[in-house]
């Protein structure tokens, strides 16, 4: 009989890289995969970058955020924008026509069931309490909207932060709300008299009683900045505030007792 440490399903220093479970769902998928830097991964961080963005920018901003225990996966939209075809420039669904106007009812249903696919995949590695989403523009949309729908399968996230992007559907009062805690971050911007109609409207559903509606656990923080993503630190100190309080902290002792279990070799 011989005995040897048993590796934990649940132990965040032994993940696999999840690179060909994110292939087996699509082939063609751009990412960025980074673990830990303390080498103790016990989050994960799904990134969205925003419209006609590409996932570079976030893949650095998550080295750069250097999250305890918090490895981060940056995901690249698949569509490319159909009018700027020869520039890497990506969108989660269609935001515009043919002729470059913004489309009033979007449709971001087959984004949805996509995001949903990946997280499925991601749960063979980490339980789905401990995967966060953190989103700018349309990939904030998506990640709040993607919690929705998880929800209705009994799942729920470790959390999901929106940067400067709100529901893209009005929730109705009374409907099953999403356990994943929510925060969405949003600049003091006043409406402007050229924005759109799909514009306009998405101010509307960028409230706290609207986010009530759809997620049992919200936030809103509104800063001074004018537009675009959080650049000092009281830009990103409310954000900091809710990981605080949301992403998993692992103790010394917990570690250890990973490390105390043991398996039977017969």
């Amino acid at each position: 009989m011989n005995v040897e440490p048993a590796a934990s399903s649940d132990d965040p220093r032994q993940r696999i890289p999840p690179d060909k479970i994110l292939r087996t769902i699509s082939p063609t998928l751009v990412h960025h995969y980074e673990p830990a830097q303390d080498g103790i991964d016990s989050n994960l961080l799904v990134m969205l970058h925003g419209l006609g963005d590409t996932q570079k920018p976030f893949s650095a901003l998550g080295r750069k955020l250097n999250l305890p225990q918090t490895a981060v996966l940056s995901i690249q939209a698949p569509r490319k924008i159909v009018w700027l075809a020869d520039e890497e420039c990506y969108e989660w669904w269609q935001h515009f026509d043919v002729t470059g106007e913004v489309i009033i009812e979007q449709d971001p249903s087959k984004a949805i069931a996509w995001l949903c696919d990946i997280i499925d995949s991601l749960r063979t590695i980490w339980r789905s309490e401990h995967i966060h989403f953190f989103g700018f523009g349309q990939g904030g949309s998506l990640a709040l909207e993607t919690c929705r729908a998880l929800s209705r399968v009994q799942l729920r996230l470790g959390s999901a932060v929106s940067i400067q992007a709100g529901l893209m559907s009005l929730p109705t009062a009374g409907s099953a709300r999403s356990a994943t805690p929510v925060l969405l971050w949003l600049a003091k911007t006043p409406v402007q008299a050229d924005q759109s109609q799909f514009e306009r409207s998405a101010v509307k559903l960028q409230t706290l009683p609207i986010l009530h509606r759809a997620f049992e656990s919200a936030e809103l923080a509104r800063v001074a900045l004018q537009t675009g993503m959080p650049r000092s630190q009281a830009d990103w100190l409310p954000i900091m505030r809710f990981w605080s309080q949301h992403l998993r902290r692992r103790e010394a002792w917990e570690l250890q007792l990973d490390e105390s279990v043991f398996r039977v070799l017969r």
